[in-house]
């Protein structure tokens, strides 16, 4: 067991779980049909407030350190997803709807900071 709680084990495995979340949500929120990959946005907004909550856990210092790796790298990193962001901004850039991905990239990091905020407030008043 105490192999297992080195770092890197730590975090895989919390990434493991955020990884399968956020393939959840691409599988059933995003369509070809939409204009905007909706999988991707519940993913980051989802991770941004949780890892709001997770700081000010950490802040209060009401996690281990485990607890901090397992959540908010692992899990938080496994579940949001600025590489996949990124593309979807430069594929809407390529398609020459510079409007949308210039909306989309504003209304996302917008609203994930946001939300970030409230997961913090929300973990003060819990």
């Amino acid at each position: 067991m105490e192999e297992f709680n080195n770092g890197s084990n730590i975090c895989w495995c919390g990434s493991f779980f955020g990884g399968c979340l956020r393939s959840l949500l691409a599988t059933v929120l995003n369509s070809d049909n939409h204009r905007l990959p909706w999988g991707t946005i519940m993913a980051n907004i989802i991770g941004c407030c949780f890892l709001g909550g997770i700081v000010q856990a950490i802040h209060d210092q009401d996690l281990t350190n485990s607890m901090q790796l397992i959540l908010a790298i692992g899990f938080s990193g496994g579940l949001t997803t600025f590489s996949t962001f990124t593309k979807e901004v430069w594929g809407m850039i390529k398609q020459h709807q510079i409007k949308l991905a210039m909306g989309y990239w504003i209304v996302c990091v917008g609203v994930c900071m946001f939300l970030f905020l409230i997961g913090m407030k929300l973990k003060t008043l819990v």
